[in-house]
């Protein structure tokens, strides 16, 4: 498998790597080359339903929006001490591309509630829920 950071890195690598010839000592001798790249881009998810990309990982962008809602629930009173939010990447494919159609909806974005998610405006919230899947419930 070739994964690659962008899939402008992908485009220009996947097509050749698809004509070369496989490797003669490969682990699992495999002659089939997958093709992924990190980030969502327009052109990435294109690239999934023609078949040219086997997976796109992605949803790191919304670590921005997940730190505001932490920065503000911390200057406004709410001490999260120990507790951490990951990252959350999800990994679209040509299988699961469709459940994700609404998330990248440009329509939709500005419905989203970020303030849901905070625990000063929602003290009942055990722990933060930082996740994509999380937000498409919300919408």
């Amino acid at each position: 498998m070739e994964t690659n950071a962008k899939e402008e890195m992908a485009l220009a690598h996947g097509p050749g790597a698809k004509r070369a010839a496989p490797l003669q000592a490969a682990p699992l001798q495999r002659t089939e080359i997958l093709v992924g790249s990190i980030d969502w881009s327009p052109s990435a998810l294109e690239k999934i339903e023609e078949g040219v990309f086997t997976v796109s990982v992605g949803g790191h962008f919304l670590d921005c929006a997940w730190s505001i809602v932490m920065l503000c629930d911390h200057f406004l009173g709410h001490d999260f001490g120990p507790e951490t939010a990951l990252s959350s990447y999800v990994a679209l494919t040509r299988e699961n591309l469709n459940r994700y159609d609404l998330f990248f909806e440009e329509a939709r974005w500005p419905s989203i509630r970020f303030s849901s998610f905070s625990k000063t405006r929602n003290p009942g919230l055990a722990e933060y829920e930082f996740s994509v899947d999380a937000i498409l419930s919300s919408l």
